[in-house]
């Protein structure tokens, strides 16, 4: 009799487990299926772009650049000169062709459904009169990335925005995105969407770099109000007005102000703030970065007095900085008090961008124009100015 009970208990698990393959196969069929119908209306609602580019003599140029602006949609010719760019979706598009030491070319697509179109390009040689230095300033610095939810699926509709100069840029529905020829510097990276926690890091350019980014957004609560929802997403005026006023004094900065990027602070590691930005800022005394009480965080909010206890979690590509029995929510406590500046409350692995202003030289007047009257130091009118520090946080 039991072992009649084990063979029927053996029978069942074995027609669960078919049961269960034959859904899984059931459902992987499925979604083969949702693919190939998606894959097919996409195609049937795009085009396609085939040729060849050559220069004036008609020699192939391979390695050039094919892009369709406003999106991330690009593919370099091959050896002989010739492309494929499939999957345009229909409309009118500026499509760009272009080579390093060859005058670009451009023109407008209209893609029709279905339809793939030839075309034959030829870019003309920059003048052999130009020396080497003049033919690297053409260089096409690049930034390209993906924004995905927590569940890596990706993003549409996220306004990325480069503060500190004209790109913009709206992910489509595959979550990528392409800048392209943006000047060397240091910059504010931004990313917001309605509904997901808004996102800012510090964008470093050199000459002749493309850099490549994966960017992960999460989802906010709905139990958030309507104005708590705007806010988290970066929406707000507050914040709107913080990033205009970092555009103005970039633009205004002149040469005695400097920016630290997380790049530059990399070696500061767990460091305070004070002590990492003396290693690397330029043009201002060691002794008044020390001493420095006129601080901006995220460009509107002023560390006021040191001598208050501040709480930072570290905002770090670890994430939360590791706890521990005697501080287990990881977050570091600086207790304040004498001997204490209010750069010491801030950590190096939490920055994104550290703008620092010598006394005199914030030219914009935005910054100080943030601290309270009860900081005549920090004044737009003081009769001694302070040096100003603005410390953008990793988020």
């Amino acid at each position: 009799m039991r072992i009649l009970k084990l063979i029927a208990l053996i029978l069942l698990a074995l027609g669960a487990t078919q049961a269960a393959r034959a859904q899984d196969t059931t459902a992987k069929a499925r979604d083969t299926t949702t693919r190939v119908a998606a894959d097919t209306a996409r195609k049937a609602a795009s085009g396609a772009l085939v040729g060849k580019i050559t220069d004036q003599g008609g020699k192939p140029l391979g390695g050039a650049d094919i892009v369709v602006q406003g999106t991330a949609m690009r593919v370099k010719s091959r050896n002989d000169g010739s492309f494929t760019l499939a999957g345009i979706p229909v409309g009118d598009w500026d499509i760009l062709f272009r080579k390093l030491g060859y005058d670009p070319a451009e023109f407008t697509l209209n893609v029709v459904p279905g339809q793939q179109i030839s075309v034959a390009i030829k870019l003309g040689q920059l003048s052999q009169k130009l020396d080497t230095v003049t033919i690297t300033a053409e260089v096409f610095n690049e930034f390209a990335g993906l924004v995905t939810d927590s569940l890596d699926r990706p993003l549409e509709g996220v306004e990325i925005t480069i503060e500190g100069s004209e790109h913009r840029y709206t992910t489509r529905a595959d979550g990528r995105f392409l800048f392209l020829d943006i000047p060397p510097g240091k910059y504010i990276l931004r990313f917001r969407k309605m509904g997901y926690r808004a996102r800012q890091q510090a964008l470093q350019m050199v000459k002749r770099i493309d850099r490549n980014l994966t960017v992960r957004m999460g989802q906010l609560a709905q139990s958030l109000s309507a104005v708590e929802i705007t806010a988290e997403s970066g929406f707000s005026g507050r914040d709107s007005v913080a990033q205009r006023d970092f555009a103005v004094r970039r633009k205004m900065s002149g040469t005695q102000a400097d920016f630290i990027s997380r790049e530059d602070l990399a070696d500061a590691g767990k460091s305070p703030l004070n002590l990492a930005i003396r290693q690397v800022a330029r043009g201002i005394p060691a002794k008044e970065l020390w001493n420095a009480a006129c601080v901006l965080v995220d460009g509107q909010r002023p560390l006021i007095d040191p001598s208050t206890p501040i709480q930072l979690a570290n905002g770090g590509s670890g994430g939360a900085f590791g706890g521990s029995a005697s501080n287990p929510s990881g977050e570091r406590n600086i207790p304040g008090g004498a001997g204490f500046t209010t750069l010491q409350t801030i950590f190096a692995d939490q920055v994104e961008l550290v703008e620092v202003y010598p006394a005199g030289s914030e030219n914009s007047l935005t910054a100080c124009a943030r601290f309270p009257i009860t900081i005549p130091q920090c004044d737009c009118n003081a009769a001694r100015s302070r040096p100003i520090v603005v410390v953008w946080l990793r988020k």
